[in-house]
């Protein structure tokens, strides 16, 4: 059976109407495309079990303007963590950052100068990206007397020594009270967890926020004078044996003397003369 509308436009029954100009839309071209995460700042974190959680508490802290991603291997080294995670460090710029969190069953392996090695070679060689590396927490199922919670301490101090010196890494501080610990003692509960992540997110606002400056070198006092002063001939006044040693301190005196700055006195300059005959000659 065929229908005539009122533009005499013949269509069957089985087939839909549509109008003549209208045009079909795609009910995918509504949906937003998702924004591309190439040119975000990368967050990646690499750690023991006691780093378990911090990537989510990131992303809550920092919202959308970094990508962060969690590399967490719980009961292992500093040195298999380190390792799992060097394909993925290796690719980070100036404007990541890497956060470092491990070594505490290192210590309880009596093997804390190990740990401490593998921490300060991953970090020299990775200072093409940013590092915070967190200390070790405090080891609550244990006396604080015990040698475990001694050897925490010690580390801590010695890991401290070690990273004061690069200039690409930030140590952050994980002493927390008893109250945010489990009941077990040894692993932080979820609030503990949130003070961590909360102070890294701040140190990672501070770096992206930090505007970096290069050095900018100092001339010496020679080169200085040769480009800003003009030249004038000064008499050394000193007679200097014709050797080779004497005629090279004899053209490096008058260099100083034939230099002048127009912002200096105008009185006389004393030059620099050549005391070869205070000492005894043989």
């Amino acid at each position: 059976m065929e229908l005539q509308d009122a533009h005499h436009y013949n269509i069957t029954s089985k087939t839909p109407w549509l109008p003549p100009l209208i045009q079909r839309k795609c009910c995918f071209c509504s949906i937003p495309e998702k924004k591309s995460q190439k040119n975000k700042p990368k967050i990646v974190v690499i750690g023991d079990s006691f780093a378990r959680g911090i990537a989510g508490e990131l992303v809550h802290n920092l919202g959308s303007t970094f990508e962060v991603i969690g590399h967490v291997k719980p009961g292992s080294g500093i040195k298999l963590i380190t390792d799992s995670a060097n394909q993925e460090v290796s690719t980070l710029t100036k404007k990541d950052v890497v956060v470092v969190w491990g070594a505490a069953n290192d210590i309880a392996k009596n093997e804390a100068k190990n740990a401490l090695t593998h921490i300060t070679n991953f970090v020299e060689l990775r200072k093409h990206t940013n590092m915070l590396v967190v200390g070790v927490p405090t080891r609550f199922d244990l006396s604080p007397t015990s040698c475990v919670n001694s050897d925490v301490n010690s580390y801590r101090r010695k890991l401290y020594k070690r990273m004061k010196q690069f200039e690409h890494v930030t140590l952050i501080d994980s002493k927390l009270r008893r109250e945010y610990f489990t009941k077990h003692g040894m692993h932080m509960k979820l609030a503990g967890k949130e003070i961590i992540a909360h102070r890294i997110a701040e140190l990672i606002r501070e770096t992206s926020s930090k505007k970096k400056t290069s050095t900018i070198p100092l001339l010496w006092k020679l080169d200085f004078d040769k480009r800003t002063a003009p030249m004038r001939k000064c008499d050394t006044g000193s007679s200097i044996d014709g050797s080779a040693v004497n005629t090279q301190m004899d053209q490096s005196l008058s260099i100083a003397c034939n230099n002048e700055n127009p912002n200096r006195t105008k009185r006389d300059k004393i030059c620099l003369k050549a005391k070869n005959e205070d000492f005894l000659w043989f």
